[in-house]
């Protein structure tokens, strides 16, 4: 039926399922009927075509993705926001959290609690000395060395789990860690005397180009990582959003 909602996916408490999209620099028209009038406004700040329609994607992806959990058509969803300015959806939906970066942005869903979520290039241009004493722990340091790939794997663990937490800037990344637990497993928590949780991390790389992360609540056996085009697919962007036969 022509404007009906889409079907909706079901998460399980405690999984998380991971949704990625390569950027190029340009969006496809039924994109930006998506989109809120805010979001359409924030296009007009960036400087230049490319960025603009890079946000325009990842807003419809990210709509779109979010639709087939909720079952709402991707243009009547309503984002709030937590007290530190984490977007989320209205109580009951699944929780989620958005990175982009240098050619791709990731979208993270949780079937229960909260998600965070970071990715990196590989041949991510940084300042290692500059970055190291804002960043890392001595203990972390030490480790990392002058170890590029090693420095990403913290910075995006550590990111994910400030995006977890939620906590916006008020957390620096030189008070937390990334460590193993007993078990050798990795997580990521406070170090001294900074009453913070500690929460497993899980690492994941995308076509050899891209380091990534996530925080979540729970500990999932298994994540998935599919293309973003998939669910949007199912969802039929166009179709289900206008009620013009795509």
């Amino acid at each position: 039926m022509i404007g009906e909602t889409a079907v909706r996916r079901v998460i399980a408490p405690g999984a998380v399922e991971l949704w990625w999209l390569k950027l190029n620099g340009r969006c496809l028209p039924e994109d930006s009927l998506v989109l809120s009038a805010e979001e359409i406004s924030r296009c007009a700040r960036f400087d230049t075509a490319e960025f603009a329609s890079d946000f325009v994607r990842i807003r419809a992806t990210l709509r779109c993705v979010l639709a087939a959990y909720t079952g709402c058509r991707p243009s009547e969803l309503r984002f709030a926001t937590g007290p530190h300015g984490k977007p989320e959806l209205p109580c009951g939906a699944p929780a989620f959290n958005l990175t982009h970066t240098r050619g791709l942005a990731v979208v993270a869903v949780a079937g229960s609690g909260s998600i965070g979520v970071d990715a990196e290039p590989f041949d991510a241009g940084f300042d290692l000395a500059g970055l190291t004493g804002r960043v890392l722990t001595p203990r972390e340091a030490a480790v990392v060395g002058r170890d590029r790939q090693r420095f990403l794997h913290h910075w995006v663990a550590k990111e994910s789990y400030l995006k977890w937490l939620g906590s916006g800037l008020s957390v620096s990344p030189d008070t937390i860690e990334l460590r193993t637990d007993h078990t050798g497993r990795a997580v990521v928590g406070a170090v001294d005397e900074v009453n913070l949780p500690t929460r497993y991390v899980h690492h994941f790389d995308l076509d050899a180009q891209y380091v990534g992360a996530f925080v979540s609540d729970a500990l999932p056996q298994h994540f998935p990582l599919r293309p973003a085009e998939s669910v949007c697919a199912e969802t039929d962007l166009l179709r289900r959003t206008t009620g013009v036969q795509a």
